[in-house]
């Protein structure tokens, strides 16, 4: 069976329910507290009109990692019926997310599943000791790759202060000094995963010159 062959057998037919359990991370990565106009599966019959282009190119991720996840079934000989494919990916479909944003975040350059940095980087965590600073600096790199909307040029510090019980000042300054220890040690890193994602969406937000946008995220995170 060719690939195209088998991406028609098994993956298409699953592609409007794979749509759907993918709507939170697609909400969460392009729309923020809006919602997405493309509300059909782009792969719907009969569709004419593709109104969401990055959700449509991430349904590909999807799709790509729904299909790694059957071939892989049908290498170890088990059922290539298609109800029984259909309840494998049901089975798995948190894992196919999963994977879909790892293909997603790797294509743009990101590092994948920051919640999981410190456990695998002594790095990250000789650049930030503090627990509560990494928890935080992390939640301001998966927002800056987001769709929520920025204030006032900055991610929202007061809800992060919230969050962590903390007054917005102090968040500010366990953020900037979180930044700083990783930058020390990566910035190339820091470079990649928080000033260029962030400079793109203040680019998003009307700003005039990338240039400008560059340094006014050094300055903030300095």
């Amino acid at each position: 069976m060719s690939v195209s062959e088998h991406f028609a057998r098994f993956v298409l037919p699953l592609s409007s329910k794979l749509w759907r359990v993918s709507a939170r991370t697609r909400g969460r990565l392009f729309h923020g507290t809006g919602r997405c106009p493309q509300r059909q599966d782009p792969f719907a019959p009969g569709l004419r009109d593709v109104l969401c282009a990055d959700c449509t190119e991430y349904h590909h991720w999807v799709l790509i990692a729904a299909d790694k996840r059957i071939a892989r079934r049908l290498r170890q000989g088990r059922s290539a019926a298609l109800a029984a494919v259909e309840a494998h990916v049901h089975a798995v479909r948190d894992s196919i997310m999963l994977d879909a944003r790892d293909l997603h975040d790797h294509e743009r350059g990101f590092a994948t599943r920051l919640k999981r940095i410190p456990e695998r980087s002594g790095w990250f965590v000789q650049a930030v000791p503090d627990e509560l600073d990494r928890e935080l600096v992390i939640d301001v790199l998966y927002f800056v790759r987001g769709g929520d909307r920025l204030v006032g040029g900055k991610p929202p510090i007061a809800s992060f202060a919230q969050r962590y019980g903390i007054d917005e000042a102090e968040c500010d300054e366990r953020f900037e000094r979180a930044i700083e220890g990783l930058r020390a040690r990566k910035p190339k890193w820091v470079q990649d995963n928080f000033e260029r994602p962030m400079s793109e969406r203040l680019a998003e937000g009307g700003a005039v010159d990338f240039s400008e946008v560059v340094e006014f995220v050094r300055q903030e995170a300095s």
